[in-house]
């Protein structure tokens, strides 16, 4: 293999590598930490923030390193043992705390721990590619040198989705950290010159191959045990879905999903609360369907009132796999009578022809985006064609008796709100465990006398839902108590999720006041002050920079790479949203954004030294995104189920090849002293990963849930108008 090809070798590892340890350690931090967006936004943002300083900082060495070559071997086999140990600091990160697992890790320790958990890995991949850059240029001293490590990084980060999607994701997390130090170590042979440096190298290799074979599964043994502190784990399982845990206390088993908890094989009170109200208000449920819950006992309790048919919609087929072990025989028992179908809820209304009598969704509450699909209008809108005539809908909501904060009561109020948008009878039902949400264009009723001649006439025994307990339940006061608890909250839609904002909000109340206090007074802001702001800067920054254009460029990449990172958020929530959570699908999605970023920096770049106006190709670029970004709220709305496998996918390749074809040119423009390339192209990276930074931590957060997907893209095409501005003006004023 030539030199030059193994160089690009090297920087393919570099993307393949960086690509496959975030997804990795990205999943680990989700389970330690509840796995909502806030937390995934914080990971992400670290993330890009820490790849940002290593190539800002640290890159400015990469100008004075003599023998680069043998300094980037080097840097990849500090890699290769960087990744191993990050999974291990992640999985004991809780003991590290000092935190149990049944308490919430709070914002300022998943900053912090996550922070300094992540800075060696992310550090060195910054600084890889600010050193590749660098390296590139011996020889021919172009910008295009420096172009072409972009495209070799993304095209290595394509294959690193790729490969995770569909192969190491189906690995323990400790085996696919071995696989991608492998990889890293293998490259490092390739470049290496130095014979000493080679031995070593092959010595780790074989030692990684050794471990591999023969101590992988002992140590992801150990490392899952320590994620889990004194608690008694009987068993972690990893699917393509996230992670499935089961603990012990005494004879009762706990469940846990990517580290939250589901259910515990005794929670029989909640499961009579959710089925036995909902059920009584239909005269005669003969055709139900189950959303979730299934294996907490819902099943066995839905089976009392004798129906005909039950269909069991669970995800993860892990999750049933799991859980058969350890419930009940007669909850086990529940389910040989009972279809079951391994699918997203939403995609199966989408697809079945059956109707249903009953609809009851038994999920965790809008507290994540992917939750949320299941608490909006247009979900409501599918569950009622589903529906046969005289049937009903209910959900099932966090309740408190005792006290209800704002938070509790914006969100419940919304989703009952949404409901009565949909369906012409909407009734609330308050639990000691949850409240019940019931939906129908049908009659219902309050009344407790009918429903506990239902209950009676049905021969069913409750040990918790009796007729006792329904008739003090549907009494006047708590029915009015109910209803005046749910008066605030507005309507929840697909593509302005504001109940997931709200139940955000619920669960930063519980861990960080002052967080909820920021998220409150930033939902009070209009989007037009942002407006006004951003304006404002633009006129600012005009006014102090004069004439030299080419300090513009950085703000054009940075406000590129929030528009990228947006991009993707928005396309993976829209596309949830219509076709349903398919896991290759979207792998499949992010893959199509890579291969867009290769096809546009790489066509750039061979083009680029044909031009001699490179600011008004970088002007073109900017003002293609800004157009895009407005476009996009018609491209999404005009998809559908039938079309959004082709379409999203398409829309992902235009998304990259937008933010790709911008690093190139702005190279060329930026670097004037070729001596410098590792400090400057440092630089710019930098900027696009310090955007994408905020974009991950403000967009799927904040603005989406708070303004709605078309309003926020109109913003981010402001955005992207403002470095236009600048570099316009600076042109007018050097003529």
């Amino acid at each position: 293999m030539e030199n030059k090809s193994r160089f690009i070798f090297a920087v393919i590892a570099i993307g393949f590598a960086s690509v496959t340890t975030q997804v990795m350690l990205t999943r680990e931090f989700l389970v330690v930490f509840y796995g909502n967006e806030l937390s995934l936004g914080i990971i992400l943002a670290n993330w890009l923030f820490l790849v940002a300083i290593g190539s800002l900082a640290f890159g400015r060495f990469a100008d004075r390193i003599e023998r680069k070559m043998e300094a980037l071997a080097v840097s990849q086999i500090l890699l290769s043992v960087l990744i191993l140990l990050s999974v291990f600091f992640v999985r004991s990160v809780r003991t590290l705390l000092g935190t149990a697992v049944v308490e919430v890790v709070d914002i300022p320790q998943m900053l912090y721990s996550s922070f300094i958990i992540l800075t060696p890995v992310c550090i060195v991949i910054g600084f890889q590619f600010a050193l590749a850059c660098r390296i590139s240029l011996s020889g021919n001293k172009t910008a295009r040198k420096i172009g072409w490590v972009y495209v070799y990084e993304s095209l290595g980060s394509a294959a690193g989705g790729f490969a995770f999607s569909f192969f190491l994701v189906h690995l323990s997390s400790v085996d696919a950290a071995i696989f991608a130090g492998m990889l890293v170590l293998f490259s490092a042979f390739l470049i290496s010159i130095n014979k000493k440096m080679r031995s070593a190298v092959i010595l780790l290799l074989f030692l990684l191959f050794f471990v591999a074979i023969s101590f992988s599964g002992t140590l992801d043994g150990i490392s899952v045990r320590s994620r889990w502190g004194w608690f008694d784990l009987v068993e972690s399982r990893d699917s393509v879905y996230g992670n499935v845990a089961v603990t012990r206390i005494g004879e009762q088993y706990n469940f846990y999903e990517n580290g939250l908890f589901i259910f515990a094989t005794d929670s029989l009170e909640f499961n009579e609360e959710l089925v036995h109200f909902t059920m009584l208000e239909h005269p005669s449920p003969r055709n139900i369907l189950l959303i979730g819950g299934g294996l907490s006992g819902a099943v066995k309790e839905i089976h009392k009132h004798h129906p005909g048919n039950i269909t069991y919609i669970e995800l993860d087929p892990l999750a049933i796999e799991t859980a058969e072990k350890y419930v009940s025989n007669d909850t086990k028992k529940s389910l040989d009578d009972v279809e079951v179908k391994n699918v997203d809820g939403r995609l199966f209304l989408k697809q079945t022809v059956q109707k249903y009598d009953v609809i009851l969704v038994s999920l965790a509450g809008p507290s994540n985006a992917q939750l949320n699909r299941f608490y909006t209008i247009e979900f409501f809108g599918e569950a009622k064609k589903a529906l046969s005539e005289g049937g009903l809908l209910s959900v099932s909501l966090s309740s408190s008796e005792s006290y209800m904060g704002k938070e509790m009561r914006e969100l419940n109020g919304g989703i009952y709100k949404t409901l009565g948008e949909i369906f012409k009878n909407v009734i609330a039902i308050s639990g000691d465990y949850t409240l019940v949400l019931i939906a129908s264009d049908a009659n219902l009723t309050y009344d407790s006398k009918t429903l506990t001649e239902r209950l009676k006439d049905r021969k069913i025994e409750n040990s918790h839902a009796d007729v006792h307990y329904i008739s003090q339940r549907l009494s006047e006061d708590k029915i009015n108590t109910t209803l005046a608890s749910l008066e605030g909250g507005v309507v929840n839609t697909d593509f302005r999720p504001v109940a997931y904002y709200h139940g955000m909000l619920l669960w930063s109340a519980r861990v960080s006041p002052t967080l909820e206090n920021i998220f409150i007074g930033i939902s009070s802001m209009w989007w037009e002050f942002f407006i006004a702001i951003l304006f404002a800067v633009t006129a600012i920054l005009v006014a102090l920079r004069g004439k030299t254009g080419g300090a513009y460029v950085p703000i054009a990449i940075a406000t590129t790479g929030f528009a990228g990172i947006f991009f993707e958020i928005v396309l993976l929530l829209a596309f949830q949203v219509l076709y349903g959570y398919v896991y290759y699908m979207l792998s499949a999605l992010i893959t199509s954004f890579m291969v867009g970023l290769v096809l546009g920096s790489a066509m750039v770049n061979f083009y680029m030294d044909k031009t001699k106006k490179s600011y008004v190709f970088i002007m073109l670029i900017q003002f293609a995104i800004a157009l895009y970004s407005l476009s996009l709220p018609s491209l999404i709305a005009f998809s559908s189920f039938e079309n959004a496998v082709i379409v999203f996918p398409f829309l992902a390749i235009i998304s990259g090849f937008l933010v790709g074809a911008e690093f190139p040119i702005a190279n060329k423009i930026y670097i004037r002293n070729f001596e410098t390339a590792g400090k400057t192209a440092g630089t710019l990276y930098g900027a696009d990963l310090l955007g994408a930074c905020i974009g991950a931590l403000t967009a799927s957060i904040l603005l989406v849930p708070l303004l709605g997907i078309a309003n926020v893209c109109y913003a981010v095409a402001l955005l992207n108008i403002m470095p236009l501005a600048l570099l316009i003006s600076s042109q007018i004023r050097s003529h």
